[in-house]
């Protein structure tokens, strides 16, 4: 299974000196498995200890890259390992279901007719 991140959101504000903070995330998480089927897991995360603020390391909202935001996920989740296990569950049954499932169209029906000729132009 292969797995991508994106950012889809971002809450901020100002915290002692220290302007337009990220104090919460919105990302989403899309599973692709070897036939090419997806699944997709969306997750809100707040940031809630704004106590590591720090002059030297702190990078301004205008400069944030989404490969940072990511991995700033990818750690919250390495501290929570039954949230992510979680999260790729849900991904994972998402994908069985779309697996399982049959769609059929109004012409499929046992008890349609054939279908209507093409209207000409």
């Amino acid at each position: 299974m292969n797995y991508k991140f994106s950012v889809t959101g971002l809450r901020r504000e100002d915290h002692n000196e220290f302007k337009d903070v990220v104090t919460h995330l919105q990302w989403r998480l899309v599973g692709t498995d070897s036939d090419e089927l997806e699944g997709t897991f969306c997750g809100a995360t707040p940031i809630e200890d704004l106590s590591q603020l720090d002059v030297l390391t702190f990078v301004e909202f205008s400069e944030l890259k989404e490969e940072t935001i990511i991995e700033w996920i990818e750690a919250m989740l390495g501290h929570n390992p039954s949230y992510k296990e979680h999260i790729l569950e849900q991904i994972a049954k998402e994908i069985e279901d779309k697996r399982l499932r049959t769609t059929t169209n109004a012409y499929d029906l046992p008890w349609a007719g054939e279908p209507p000729e093409p209207i000409a132009p």
